[in-house]
């Protein structure tokens, strides 16, 4: 709601600043798992939070937020439909990016402690989006989910916080900005997609695409002219036949 503040984010916040720390892995923990609790209650569709998404959506579609307005739904879909590699905003061209954390501890990844539960995060997702190419087909391992509701597991609970006594990180690595996949990751994202099954149809243009040429030999050129060049004759002897009659 407007001019509202949630009690939990202000206790996140509260928390945070009289031990010192980093209010964001809490943050974000909290929006991860709201996100999978909506997603989970509704089977599969969130109809919650859609201002959020809608401002992650954008800021990777448009660079001219303003063209959105006059958008209807049907070119709505087609926009999307039609997104490639190459129109994607992956990142703020602007941002540098240092060193970002892969995983902790024992865990493959980043497990998140919010004020209503536990939920990882998978950095290798977000490779794109920090501004690195992906070459290669993610392992399964780096992909599997982690969420746990139940905030007085304290087993679970002390897994997690012991995994961020051994944080480790990523350095900067070269190859930053570059535009385009190999065969592996792009086969990868094509059998999720498909998987996913989108819902939306591209419209075929208006205008069909010329054939290609066919490649022949002189010889075949010539053949041709020959059998064109009887089929002349021939009309002419029907013609000549058909006055007779």
């Amino acid at each position: 709601m407007e001019k509202l503040i949630d009690v939990a984010a202000i206790s996140v916040f509260w928390a945070v600043k009289v031990k010192n720390e980093d209010p964001v892995p809490a943050l974000l923990a909290d929006v991860y798992h709201t996100l999978h609790l909506r997603f989970e209650k509704e089977g599969g569709l969130m109809l919650c939070c859609i201002p959020l998404l809608y401002q992650w959506l954008v800021s990777h579609m448009f660079k001219e937020v303003d063209t959105i307005e006059s958008m209807d739904g049907y070119e709505w879909s087609q926009k999307l439909v039609g997104l490639t590699e190459n129109t994607i905003i992956w990142y703020p061209h602007g941002l540098n990016v240092g060193d970002t954390i892969t995983s902790c501890g024992e865990f493959p990844n980043i497990p998140l402690i919010g004020s209503k539960g536990c939920i990882n995060y998978n950095p290798v997702l977000a490779v794109r989006q920090l501004g690195y190419p992906i070459t290669y087909k993610p392992d399964d391992q780096l992909l599997e989910g982690f969420v746990f509701h139940d905030m007085e597991d304290p087993v679970m609970l002390r897994r997690v916080i012991r995994a961020w006594e051994k944080v480790r990180f990523r350095g900067q690595d070269k190859g930053k900005g570059v535009i385009g996949d190999r065969e592996p990751y792009h086969q990868w994202v094509t059998r999720r997609s498909q998987e996913i099954k989108l819902p939306f149809i591209l419209d075929p243009p208006t205008q069909p695409p010329p054939p290609e040429p066919i490649p022949v030999s002189m010889e075949e050129v010539e053949a041709l002219r020959a059998t064109i060049a009887r089929l002349g004759r021939e009309n002419e002897e029907l013609q000549t036949n058909v006055q007779h009659v």
